[in-house]
């Protein structure tokens, strides 16, 4: 970006289209920090549908959704860390710390289809599914909190409260 080519993109920009959380995860995953890199709002854009909407929102209202209609109370631990995002943190790498994030969310999100459980009618069978789906995405807001302290509440929130909402809605 340059002044002088007036190719300039201002955070005010970003903010405006993603919000303050979406644009600093985008950024981080997008970009390794402290180093040059290929801008586009038409690349962020596409980042912001994969990650932040589909798989990290929707997997969020998926699951919110099936606890609730499975009326299957799901217990949580009371702390729960994402070691590897953390250890990255450690070394200043938040594009590694937020790809160990979104590693769990890819996973959670193969192992919601592949357990398939809005198919399971046996509460004893689905309950351990539930289970872990919503301590990963207790993981996953461990892991964000950093960058996205209010989208962490959020995924604790609706976890505790079975009221989904859309974390981020997807761009047209």
């Amino acid at each position: 970006m340059s002044k002088t080519t007036g190719n300039v993109i201002t955070p005010q920009e970003l903010i405006d289209r993603y919000g303050v959380e979406a644009s600093r995860m985008l950024l981080f995953t997008s970009f390794t920090f402290g180093e040059d890199g290929d801008f586009s709002f038409d690349f962020l854009d596409r980042q912001y549908n994969a990650k932040l909407a589909n798989d990290l929102g929707n997997l969020l209202q998926r699951t919110v959704t099936l606890i609730k209609n499975s009326k299957i109370i799901v217990k949580h631990p009371r702390e729960i860390h994402c070691a590897d995002a953390y250890q990255a943190l450690e070394r200043v790498d938040f594009k590694a710390a937020l790809e160990a994030v979104f590693l769990i969310v890819s996973e959670a999100n193969q192992y919601i289809n592949e357990t398939k459980p809005w198919a399971i009618k046996d509460k004893a069978e689905l309950q351990p599914i539930l289970v872990s789906l919503a301590n990963r995405l207790l993981t996953i807001a461990a892991g964000i909190e950093p960058f996205a302290p209010k989208t962490a509440a959020a995924i604790q929130d609706q976890l505790a409260s079975l009221e989904p909402k859309p974390l981020f809605p997807k761009l047209t």
